[in-house]
C-alpha cells in the first residue's frame, strides 16, 4: 500500500477537505481493500488484500462517549445528512458516537459500510447508487403505485419481498419509509405516505379498532395514517419474513403486533363468516 496517500487522505478527511467518494478513490489507488474506524480506540486501520496494515489517529477532541444503545435510525439519519447536506466529518463522527456506533468497516471493493454497536447491533449501508439491482427506488415506488385497497396489503408485501426487501419502517410524522434488504442494505424514501402528527398518549384499543376497520376496507390509506397517529403510533415496522406488523409509540414501546395473512384480508374475513 502507499502509506503517504493513505495518511494524507486520512488527514484531509478529518479536516473536512475531501468528500467520501474522493476518499474511496484515493484509498483504492493506494491499494486499500477495506478499513476499520474505531471510535473507542480513536484510530483508523487500513488493510490491503495482501495483509498490509496502516494505522492513523482520529485526533478530534471533546467528542462524546459511545452511547451504550445502538440507534439504527440515528446512524441512518447521520449518513443521509452527510450525503445530502455535506455535513462535516467531525459532526458525522459525533452523531455516530451518540447513536451508539462503536466503529465501522468500510469495504471499498464490496461498496458498503458496516456499522457496529457495543452490544453487537449493526447496520449496513451501501455506497450511493450501488445497492443490489432490484432494490431500487424505481422498483419500490412501482410496487406502491399498483392500485390496491387495504384488503390487499398482503399483495404489497409479496411485491416487496420479490425485490429482496425483508422489512420496512413507516414513520407517521414524516411519511417516509426505511426499507431493509436481506444483506443489511437500507434505503430511505420520502413521500411514501401522507404525514400526520402523532399524539403523545398511546391508545392500544383504539389502534386495534383502526386496524380492523382498515382491513375491512372501511378506510383508505391516508385515513389509516391519520388515525393511527391519533392513537399514538409513531411508526409501524413490517417484518416480511416473520409476516408481522408491529406498531410503536413515541417512547419506543411496542403497542401491538398484527400477523400479516398470506392471502387478502377480504378473503380471510369471508371465510370466517
Amino acid at each position: 500500500m502507499n502509506t503517504n496517500i493513505i495518511v494524507e487522505t486520512a488527514r484531509q478527511t478529518l479536516v473536512g477537505a475531501i468528500s467520501f467518494p474522493e476518499v474511496v478513490g484515493h484509498l483504492l489507488a493506494a491499494g486499500v481493500e477495506y478499513y476499520h474506524v474505531d471510535y473507542v480506540g480513536m484510530k483508523k486501520t487500513f488493510y490491503s488484500a495482501e495483509g498490509d496494515v496502516v494505522v492513523t489517529p482520529i485526533n478530534y477532541e471533546e467528542l462524546p462517549p459511545v452511547a451504550s444503545d445502538f440507534s439504527a435510525e440515528g446512524i441512518r439519519a447521520d449518513i443521509l445528512d452527510s450525503q445530502q447536506n455535506g455535513q462535516s466529518y467531525r459532526d458525522f463522527t459525533r452523531r455516530a458516537m451518540e447513536a451508539g456506533v462503536q466503529g465501522y468497516f468500510a469495504f471499498l471493493r464490496g461498496k458498503r459500510v458496516a456499522y457496529f454497536g457495543r452490544q453487537g447491533d449493526q447496520h449496513t449501508e451501501w455506497f450511493p447508487g450501488t445497492q443490489p439491482a432490484d432494490f431500487t427506488e424505481q422498483n419500490i415506488r412501482a410496487i406502491y403505485a399498483r392500485p390496491r385497497t387495504g384488503a390487499d396489503f398482503p399483495g404489497l408485501i409479496r411485491g416487496l419481498k420479490s425485490i429482496g426487501i425483508v422489512s420496512y419502517d413507516h414513520v407517521i410524522e414524516s411519511g417516509a419509509n426505511v426499507f431493509h434488504g436481506a444483506s443489511g442494505e437500507t434505503r430511505l424514501l420520502g413521500n411514501m405516505g401522507p404525514a400526520f402528527p402523532v399524539t403523545p398518549q398511546s391508545n392500544v384499543e383504539l389502534l386495534k379498532g383502526i386496524i380492523s376497520d382498515h382491513q375491512r376496507v372501511l378506510t383508505d390509506y391516508s385515513a389509516l395514517c391519520r388515525l393511527v397517529g391519533e392513537a399514538g403510533v409513531e411508526k409501524w415496522v413490517c417484518d416480511l419474513m416473520a409476516m408481522t406488523c408491529s406498531y410503536f409509540d413515541k417512547s419506543g414501546n411496542k403497542m401491538h403486533v398484527e400477523l400479516i395473512p398470506a392471502g387478502e384480508y377480504r378473503d380471510r374475513i369471508t371465510r370466517a363468516l
